[in-house]
């Protein structure tokens, strides 16, 4: 896919992976026009694709000559946001970490959602996927556990009125629930966890299949800094993520360019059996849905 404008062209290129030759060419020619710069450091802080800003210079630009004024800035700002990354980074993962070894300790089915699991495998890079939360899946029924056991470690619902108990397992129950925690962190001040007690949205008429139970007893385990957690399986995460951007565009109308590369990297990262994955779609009868966003990614990345 080629936007129409030159600014827009150039955060596409800042979001890659890698550049072919070709791309690297239009990369520096774009670095060398009278753009509007105000606009583009504006969009790469709209799309977060701001720490893989840094990523690209230093591979792909060797010669500076030429270069406009504006491309200093970002050159410069994108460096700072790659150091700010890095510090909140570290913060998140000490939350994280913290998430992880409770949940393990009370042995409650979990998988890890987007930020932390989306760093480690898809980016290898803890500042490439811009999280300031973690989402858990968990069972709807462990629901009064899981909150007793994170406030234990300082978390508070955010509803105050918050029900421990399950009650009838009808959509309104289902929401996501988000318990906060007050920290000394330098950069962060609060920290949000969002249990999640469903995988995908896809209406009540979903409600009586036990998907986030089957889910949970087929997850796949990694590891950081020594801390094995539990996250969904690649075809699985593939699906959430497509029903994220699709929700986005139907609700929000716009969507972070993050979240595109997120599935792209993902898709070139591991090994996704495309035969499961059309499976579940099918099951779920989304393959409208996953097929759109999917076909919106090749446009985008191939």
């Amino acid at each position: 896919m080629v936007y129409t404008d030159w600014e827009n062209n150039l955060i596409l290129l800042l979001s890659k992976e890698s550049l072919s030759y070709v791309e690297v060419d239009t990369l520096k020619q774009l670095l060398k026009m009278p753009l509007d710069w105000v606009r583009v450091i504006g969009l790469l802080k709209m799309h977060h694709i701001f720490p893989n800003v840094s990523v690209i210079i230093r591979k792909y630009i060797v010669d500076e000559t030429n270069f406009e004024y504006g491309y200093v800035k970002l050159k410069t700002m994108a460096n700072l946001e790659y150091k700010l990354q890095k510090e909140i980074a570290n913060e998140q993962l000490q939350h994280q970490l913290q998430l992880i070894e409770i949940l393990n300790t009370a042995e409650i089915p979990y998988a890890l959602l987007d930020g932390l699991p989306n760093c480690q495998t898809i980016y290898k890079d803890s500042l490439h996927s811009p999280y300031y939360d973690s989402k858990v899946l968990v069972n709807y029924k462990d629901k009064g556990k899981v909150i007793q056991c994170l406030q234990s470690i300082g978390y508070m619902p955010n509803n105050a009125d918050v029900n421990l108990d399950t009650g009838d397992r009808i959509l309104e129950n289902l929401k996501p629930l988000d318990l906060v925690k007050s920290t000394e962190m330098k950069f962060l001040s609060i920290f949000k966890i969002r249990l999640q007690f469903f995988p995908y949205s896809f209406g009540e008429r979903n409600l009586q299949e036990d998907v986030t139970e089957e889910l949970l007893k087929n997850v796949q385990i990694l590891t950081i800094d020594g801390v094995q957690f539990k996250v969904l399986l690649w075809e699985d995460t593939l699906l959430s993520l497509c029903v994220d951007v699709y929700k986005d565009k139907k609700f929000n109308k716009d969507v972070s360019l993050f979240k595109y590369t997120d599935i792209y990297r993902l898709i070139k990262s591991q090994d996704i059996n495309w035969d499961i994955f059309i499976k579940k779609v099918k099951t779920h009868n989304v393959e409208y849905l996953a097929f759109e966003v999917l076909y919106e990614v090749e446009e985008l990345y191939y």
